[in-house]
């Protein structure tokens, strides 16, 4: 039997992610740009797991930003974040200690990203292979 993959609708996905986001958004002050930088929690909450955010760990993530801002501008082919919204993440994120229901709440919303796509069984009528 083949193995059938069924997408989970993308738009209910994306807003879903982006309804949780605006919850956590509106309890812990969050601006929109933070939304891109999502990427950055598992290096985040690393960072903060013994409780201090040491040199090391803050050049490691200050490179990690750099490239990643670059990543996101380049895929949308235009000035989608600034140094200024970098700086503004990372002082509420490297610099402080975030709350953990914060971060918790993002790492959440990281997982339901690489969620979207489930493998399935669904029937015989749509066979994914020959």
């Amino acid at each position: 039997m083949c193995l059938y993959w069924h997408l989970i609708t993308l738009r209910d996905a994306i807003m879903e992610k982006q309804q949780l986001f605006d919850e956590l958004a509106r309890e812990f002050d969050l601006k929109p740009a933070d939304f891109y930088f999502l990427d950055l929690i598992p290096l985040i909450e690393v960072m903060w797991m013994d409780g201090k955010n040491q040199e090391s760990e803050l050049n490691i993530l200050y490179q990690f930003v750099l490239e990643h801002i670059s990543y996101i501008d380049q895929a949308a082919g235009a000035q989608v974040l600034s140094v200024e919204d970098a700086n503004d993440f990372l002082d509420r994120f490297a610099h402080n200690k975030p709350p953990q229901k914060l971060l918790t709440g993002l790492h959440n919303i990281m997982v339901l990203s690489q969620e979207l796509i489930m493998p399935v069984k669904i029937g015989h009528n749509r066979p994914l292979c020959s």
